[in-house]
């Protein structure tokens, strides 16, 4: 998944061209801004239904599912409404400070990935019940399909010798629901059959409780919004779209340790929740410092990588992007 993620970058750059591209990074960047419309529910349900799951309550396992699933069922719909309401008034191109044969293309395309995109936040909830199972691979999964299919859609792009910003932000949007929706499907049908979401078991009560373990989880996602999801919007309006380009390759290139380490440390999470249901405190702690040991090691492979990094850029992107 992480290669295919590489590679998605200079095939993008091929497509797009640099300026394009910077413009659909920056938008994809504020797309992500809906993560923070979940207000944590995700997470919320991801630790609730593990606690059931550990305690083998398929009944509130379930109502926690249904509650979740019919509260993002109403969160979704609210934010299809509003963008459609906001499409209205806002010119897209001048926000994204896009050249302006672009603006046709971004004005359309900007309803359309918000559309998907509210989507998506309901299909994803099912990650959340695969890790609250300590099914921790199925994620990893669900990105390799999505990163893969994408690949496959830029390159038959690629081959069309057609460059258009909103095939390829319809395609880049809808790829992620699609492989979502699947895994719904087949998990639902399959091994969470007897917790499939039913609008009888929705529950207010179970919905503040998943929300309220979600809550303190929304503050860390408002936090980590404000740090890394304003930086492309920030040099967009200060330089110009084709100046995202350089720092996303850094970031992209700098991000690598931090998905490896993340590959390691996620699934930790559920582990720990089953692990203080059967109040086993000590293997918490021995856990803890094992992963913290391990961390030891990134401050210096950061500086070797940084070392190399001029020649990584050169293979990687060659002369389209030059990083100061």
């Amino acid at each position: 998944g992480i290669l295919i993620s590489l590679l998605l970058v200079p095939l993008s750059i091929n497509y797009l061209g640099v300026e394009n591209y910077g413009v659909w990074l920056t938008i994809a960047s504020v797309i992500t801004w809906l993560t923070f419309f979940d207000i944590g529910l995700g997470h919320g349900l991801r630790n609730k239904f593990a606690e059931a799951f550990t305690n083998e309550d398929k009944q509130l396992a379930k109502e926690y599912v249904s509650s979740a699933y019919f509260s993002m069922i109403i969160i979704s719909m609210s934010i299809i409404i509003l963008s459609i309401i906001i499409n209205l008034f806002v010119d897209w191109s001048r926000v994204f400070n896009a050249q302006a044969q672009l603006k046709t293309d971004i004005n359309t395309l900007v309803p359309i990935i918000l559309i998907f995109f509210s989507l998506q936040l309901i299909a994803k909830l099912i990650t959340a019940i695969y890790f609250g199972a300590q099914k921790h691979s199925v994620q990893n999964q669900i990105l390799f399909f999505g990163q893969l299919f994408s690949l496959a859609t830029v390159f038959l792009l690629l081959k069309s010798a057609i460059s258009s910003l909103l095939y390829f932000g319809i395609a880049l949007s809808f790829i992620p629901l699609f492989v979502l929706v699947i895994y719904n499907v087949i998990a639902f049908k399959g091994i969470f059959n007897a917790y499939k979401p039913e609008f009888s078991l929705f529950s207010f009560n179970r919905a503040k409780e998943v929300l309220g373990i979600g809550s303190k989880f929304f503050v860390i996602q408002l936090s980590l919004l404000i740090l890394f999801s304003t930086d492309n919007i920030i040099i967009s309006q200060l330089f110009s779209p084709a100046e995202v380009v350089p720092y996303e390759v850094a970031r992209k290139y700098f991000s690598l340790l931090l998905h490896i380490f993340l590959i390691i440390a996620t699934p930790f999470w559920s582990s720990f929740t089953e692990a203080y249901v059967k109040d086993d405190i000590d293997w918490i702690k021995n856990a803890v410092k094992r992963l913290l040991k391990i961390w030891c090691f990134i401050p210096l492979i950061l500086i070797i990588m940084y070392l190399f990094s001029d020649y990584f850029y050169f293979i990687w992107v060659g002369d389209n992007v030059k990083v100061p």
